[in-house]
């Protein structure tokens, strides 16, 4: 989960760091790992105008890994 939390950490950051202090551990870190790989992809999207399935940008930011397991 850490792994994943800090794809969506770097890619939220370089994006909308407003964002990124809005969204708050809430007990679980899958959960936060996804909400911040999520809003990483809104941004991206929102500010590029990539065409991109948001699932696709989040394969991206996590070099096709989302469903690897830990290691």
């Amino acid at each position: 989960m850490d792994r994943l939390a800090r794809a969506g950490t770097e890619q939220l950051l370089a994006l909308d760091p407003d964002t990124f202090t809005t969204l708050r551990y809430q007990g679980n870190m899958l959960h936060h790992a996804l909400s911040l790989l999520a809003a990483a992809a809104y941004w991206d999207h929102h500010r590029y105008g990539l065409d991109e399935a948001p699932w696709t940008l989040i394969g991206m930011y996590t070099r096709g890994r989302l469903l690897a397991p830990p290691g």
